[in-house]
């Protein structure tokens, strides 16, 4: 393709051409992906890369040199600059003719500009979303925004000046919309995702005090009085480890008002949703009120008698399973609601403590520490001594440093006294201990429950844990100790599957209340989402938050063409897709542009053909992976992907050109690719 001088002007033929910078550099012209070698020259990709963060993407000859080659004599830095022209001239454009211009990078005068109107940048496309999110201010704008930051900007060119303060003002953007999503949220009563969003702005920066105040303004609201201290001692700790300061005396004050708990207008501690039946709802942070609680009857009921057991003397460790979303937590929140409403003590408030030596039963005391006088701590110090090095609120001379020989004792002591502890609270009802999340707990936290399990037995205990279904494996410690403790009759499974299909539409319709809902909407959702509550209540919600929804629902409103996945539903399926690694990530998006299965001989063929293509023990090791984690489904000698929901991110996140080469990889394998690479194969299509 020939072009004037000037550069094609607004030429609707001219190729379009994206500058990915967030998350890493990369150029794609035409939907296809230009590689490292055809840039030839680092400078190359230097001059594209300043060009592509300066305001107006232009820049002045003499300010690239003196940023690119500020320590070159001024011919050479002209000379290199030229080359660097060129060279990124022709990464871009291996067609163009000598001396022709370009529409993508021009020089006029002493004036070098990227060619906007060919050129898509994914920061600019970046902040146009978060400036709309902010004008709008509505759920799915903040997470449209949101879903658009891949990255820090440039994260290879860490320590370039240059780089800095367009880096810096996207990363605050981010944390802003994270910010403000969070608050819509909590608007709404989503209190579960409004946490979320502030504990990854966290993670983006741990500094930011107006996010910790946030979230221990939000805890405490939600009466998790105890995880909004914890938060503040986090917050303190960052600031002097980091900037060497001290809490700002707001963040005090909202300390010393939770610590005197006289936090203003605090959530309900029970909601009632105005829906069908009426269902009463324990406001949980991991246990959304807004959503019901339908489905889960026999579940329930099953834990009621194993608590009316306990009552007996004749308690249980129960361990609930499932996939991500099944409603492992909701379900032990509802349970503990309606166990302390029952008369049983509840202990624990199930949050993140269990990566921490025997932070679950330490939160446990804490709890019921917490809110006694002076006096009563020191009576429970005195009577459990050894409690006092795990918590912080008994009063009393402080148990010595425990060293490397009398760890083993300490231990020991530690376990007689939480079971001595159990057993006199459980003097006056049972008791019902919240362990919280098992998946990757300490060591420590797995020998105290197993010493803890064989007791119950015989006592008012009834100490319950959730546990992702892929840890369950014998692999995983926590896997063989708790088949271990089924099969010795002292360890209860309760492995959650997805709805029933008369609650799953039951979830819908309530979640949808003033919308007209088809049958063939029904269809859809249920067989998107194989009955998981979680992915269910996200889809469904986000439908109805949406500007330009009908008030009659029907199949075609879920469409790739009409809907995309909420970022909560991404996120939980990254999760899980994240640890396989790249090798498993390869096979998944095969299985997914395949269709509803593909054998194994074809998988082989396949991975022979792509690039970098993969040995039969590579794909072998990512199978196991991909088997163990649940994503994959093995049938004979076939495999399948067991959520249309995780296929239909995987084929969204698939660009043109790699599902091209993925379908062309197959076609070697004598496999036929479904015509529909947007869409889960098997679902109905109209």
């Amino acid at each position: 393709m020939h072009h004037s001088a000037g550069g094609g002007g607004n030429d609707t033929s001219v190729a379009l051409v994206h500058v990915g910078l967030l998350g890493g550099f990369r150029v794609e012209r035409g939907g296809l992906p230009i590689s490292d070698f055809a840039w030839q020259r680092r400078s190359a990709k230097r001059v594209t890369k300043l060009l592509a963060i300066r305001p107006g993407h232009a820049a002045h000859r003499d300010e690239v040199l003196e940023t690119l080659w500020p320590n070159a004599d001024l011919a050479s830095a002209r000379n290199s600059l030229s080359k660097a022209l060129h060279a990124a001239r022709c990464a871009i454009e291996p067609e163009r003719l000598p001396r022709e211009g370009s529409p993508y990078i021009r020089v006029r005068d002493d004036l070098i500009t990227l060619g906007t109107e060919h050129v898509v940048i994914d920061a600019d496309e970046f902040q146009r979303l978060g400036r709309h999110a902010f004008h709008v201010a509505t759920v799915p704008a903040y997470e449209d925004a949101l879903a658009a930051y891949t990255g820090v900007l440039l994260p290879e060119d860490l320590y370039e000046d240059w780089v800095t303060e367009r880096r810096d003002s996207l990363a605050e953007l981010n944390i802003r919309l994270l910010i403000s999503l969070a608050e819509a949220l909590e608007k709404r009563g989503r209190h579960r995702a409004a946490v979320d969003r502030l504990r990854t702005a966290l993670e983006q920066d741990p500094t930011r005090e107006d996010v910790h105040r946030q979230l221990m303004r939000l805890y405490g609201a939600l009466g998790a009085r105890c995880v909004a201290l914890r938060q503040f001692e986090t917050c303190r700790s960052v600031l002097r480890e980091r900037l060497n300061v001290a809490p700002d005396p707001q963040t005090i004050a909202l300390y010393e008002r939770l610590s005197a708990n006289a936090l203003e207008q605090p959530v309900p501690p029970r909601e009632v949703l105005t829906a069908t039946g009426a269902f009463d709802v324990a406001p949980d942070l991991d246990a959304d009120p807004t959503t019901p609680f339908v489905g889960r009857e026999s579940a329930l009921g099953l834990l009621q008698s194993l608590l009316a057991r306990a009552g007996q003397g004749t308690g249980r460790l129960v361990v609930v399973s499932g996939e991500a979303g099944a409603g492992k937590t909701r379900l032990v929140a509802r349970f503990a609601l309606e166990a302390q409403l029952a008369g049983a003590c509840v202990l624990g408030d199930g949050q993140s403590t269990n990566t921490f030596p025997y932070g679950p039963f330490a939160a446990a005391v804490e709890g019921y520490v917490d809110d006694r006088s002076r006096a009563e701590r020191e009576d429970l110090a005195a009577r459990y001594p050894t409690l006092r090095w795990l918590v912080p609120s008994m009063h009393g001379p402080r148990v010595q440093h425990v060293t490397a020989g009398d760890r083993d004792v300490t231990h020991a002591r530690l376990g007689t006294d939480i079971a001595r502890f159990l057993d006199d609270v459980a003097s006056s009802g049972p008791v019902v201990l919240l362990l919280g999340d098992l998946d990757d707990t300490h060591a420590s936290n797995l020998a105290m429950l197993q010493y803890l399990a064989n007791l119950a037995r015989r006592r008012r205990w009834l100490i319950m844990g959730t546990i992702r279904e892929e840890s369950l494996g014998a692999e995983r410690r926590a896997g063989r100790m708790f088949t271990s403790l089924e099969r010795e009759g002292l360890c209860v499974p309760l492995k959650l599957r997805g709805l029933e299909r008369p609650a799953c539409d039951e979830l819908v319709r309530t979640l949808l209340r003033g919308f007209a809902v088809s049958d063939g909407f029904l269809d859809h959702v249920a067989s998107l989402t194989l009955g998981n509550p979680f992915f269910i209540g996200e889809l469904v919600q986000a439908m109805a938050q949406r500007d330009d929804v009908a008030s009659e629902l029907g199949w075609d409103d879920l469409t790739p063409a009409s809907f995309r996945l909420p970022a909560t539903v991404r996120g939980v399926v990254e999760r899980t897709l994240g640890p396989l690694g790249r090798n498993a990530r390869q096979v998944l998006d095969l299985v997914a542009v395949a269709g509803p299965g593909v054998g194994l001989q074809d998988l082989r063929n396949a991975t022979v053909h792509l690039q970098p293509s993969l040995s039969s023990a590579e794909l072998f090791t990512a199978l196991d992976h991909c088997l163990r984690s649940g994503v994959l489904l093995e049938d004979d000698d076939s495999y399948a992907l067991r959520h249309a929901l995780v296929r239909m991110l995987l084929l969204e996140d698939l660009p043109r050109h790699r599902r091209i080469e993925l379908s062309t990889a197959l076609a070697h394998a004598d496999t036929t690719p479904c015509s529909d690479c947007r869409w889960p194969a098997g679902v109905a299509t109209g």
